[in-house]
């Protein structure tokens, strides 16, 4: 769930309020506008934003940032990218080649997002938590559209790449974005190795309550085999808890 608290906190960090705080070495405030270039600072609804120019337009609503745009946030997220603009009026947001990084070393790179509504689009998108120059895998898909009541994302034409090498396609890949403990897929787990072969783990988490929950582990060794973990964790009092995990492996005949 962490690649969608990522989306999540790309639009936390850009909703739209009023007040706006702007720092530069040349600020040029004309009529309903403000120009503001060289070390741009702007302070806008609990972030700090970074750019080489920005510009500010009453009659429009809109605040528009250029240039090298950096914006950190709450949770210690970072966003960078190369255009940013927020219509202050009805809390649209479109990012352009934006890159956002978070917890657990988990970043999206993708080519441009926006926020319409209760809508949020990310667009030619990828998702790893490797090295970014050269990443072990990734997830990549061209379109996806959060649903913010609904707490529901959509990807369409997702892509699960190992290297250079798609492992699956998915044309639409659909999972809820609750921020809390509840029962559905956990992210998955990727691994090679020249015995093994590629390793893919797909956890499934079941939590029927708050004092116990299973997770089942299904995955699938290419040079080994198949097979399963099944982890069952409890909690019986402030301070008493434990877990019970079992597994089985079928090895493939040619396995040594």
């Amino acid at each position: 769930m962490r690649s969608f608290t990522l989306l999540l906190l790309l639009f936390s960090l850009v909703y739209a309020k009023e007040t706006i705080e702007i720092f530069a070495k040349t600020v040029i405030a004309k009529d309903n506008s403000v120009i503001a270039d060289d070390s741009v600072v702007i302070l806008y609804d609990g972030a700090l934003i970074k750019a080489d120019s920005a510009f500010y337009d009453k009659n429009t609503s809109l605040l528009i940032l250029k240039g090298r745009v950096e914006m950190i946030g709450l949770e210690e997220s970072v966003l960078a990218s190369d255009k940013l603009v927020i219509n202050t009026a009805d809390n649209s947001v479109k990012v352009k080649k934006v890159f956002l990084s978070g917890d657990e070393d988990l970043w999206i790179d993708a080519s441009g997002a926006e926020k319409s509504e209760d809508i949020y689009r990310l667009f030619d998108s990828k998702i790893s938590s490797c090295n970014k120059s050269n990443p072990d895998w990734t997830i990549e898909f061209e379109k996806a559209n959060y649903y913010k009541k609904r707490e529901f994302i959509v990807m369409e034409s997702a892509k699960l790449r190992f290297y250079d090498t798609t492992v699956f396609y998915l044309p639409y890949l659909a999972l809820p974005t609750l921020n809390k403990r509840t029962t559905g897929l956990l992210f998955p787990n990727f691994k090679l190795s020249d015995r093994e072969g590629f390793l893919y783990e797909q956890p499934i988490f079941y939590a029927p309550s708050n004092s116990w929950d299973m997770e089942l582990a299904p995955q699938i060794r290419t040079k080994r085999g198949i097979g399963s973990y099944l982890t069952t964790r409890f909690i019986d009092s402030n301070h008493s808890k434990g877990f019970l995990r079992v597994g089985y492996f079928k090895n493939s005949n040619d396995y040594e």
